[in-house]
């Protein structure tokens, strides 16, 4: 399993992290998720080509309807397919060179504004990693939060990034708190946001 975090134009996507199958002899490079009847939310296939050019991607047999980008070899992504096609057998191909391709449930990336220019980060994933990333809540940019020692604390999501230590965090309104220590942050419910809009 490895780790994906997607650097977009105003920071990391939410969720922080993607965990990822790794697809890189050559029958788990022909066969991708095929036959699969789900795929779990924040989770993916990470496909690993052996050579830097030019690469394609086809759904034959894949009965979930995915996205896929498509990332060269300095981390950046060059294309972003939308919302493939269940069982089509039309190949989705780069122009450029590129090592790999990342495939997710169709509609993560419009959901979270990934396109190409985006810079997307592989690390490998550990037991500890996999457990902290459940614990992440899940949260956009404009949403409005609870923070603070007693979440009582409403601010606005103005962006994400990282602390020192290389760990995720949001900025808002209210200043920037990791998403992993005691003070997590959780969603204001719709219902009690909507009063709240000229907060700055």
């Amino acid at each position: 399993m490895k780790i994906i975090r997607i650097q977009t134009t105003t920071g990391y996507v939410v969720p922080q992290e993607l965990k990822v199958e790794v697809a890189r002899e050559k029958d788990e490079l022909l066969n991708g998720l095929m036959h699969r009847e789900s795929l779990l939310t924040n989770h993916g296939m990470l496909f690993e080509f052996p050579e830097d050019k030019p690469q394609g991607i086809w759904m034959k047999n894949t009965k979930i309807p995915l996205d896929v980008m498509f990332i060269d070899k300095d981390g950046y992504i060059i294309k972003v397919v939308r919302n493939m096609e269940p069982m089509s057998k039309h190949i989705h191909s780069t122009k450029g060179p590129c090592t790999h391709a990342l495939e997710v449930n169709a509609g993560f990336c419009n959901t979270h504004g990934v396109s190409s220019g985006c810079r997307v980060d592989i690390t490998e994933g550990t037991i500890l990693e996999s457990y902290l990333m459940e614990q992440v809540p899940q949260f956009k940019i404009g949403d409005m939060i609870l923070v603070g020692k007693f979440k009582n604390r409403r601010a606005i999501v103005k962006g994400f990034g990282k602390d020192l230590k290389g760990q995720p965090t949001v900025k808002t309104t209210k200043g920037e708190y990791s998403l992993f220590r005691f003070r997590i942050n959780k969603l204001l419910p719709k219902e009690l946001q909507k009063d709240e809009t000229k907060i700055k």
